[in-house]
């Protein structure tokens, strides 16, 4: 967890991320996109293969290792108050 001015910016999950009863750590892009009902955005991939995908409606980043959404970070969305 991320801490900026007294406020949490973002908490990031390595071991599990469970979203609606379903673990979405170890799910391929196709099969968390299923689960979180919003078709993630590829962000970025690395000359290794691993990637970066961004749900921005949820303030979620998966990052994918392998095929396999290997760990996430979850951020606050922006609110007007």
């Amino acid at each position: 967890m991320s801490v900026e001015g007294g406020r949490v910016t973002d908490v990031e999950c390595f071991k599990s991320l469970v979203f609606k009863g379903h673990e979405l750590i170890g799910l391929s892009i196709e099969n968390a996109a299923q689960v979180l009902g919003a078709t993630p955005s590829l962000s970025r991939t690395w000359k290794d293969g691993d990637q970066m995908w961004e749900v921005e409606s949820l303030g979620l980043t998966l990052w994918l290792e392998d095929g396999v959404v290997g760990s996430a970070t979850v951020a606050p969305l922006d609110s007007d108050d």
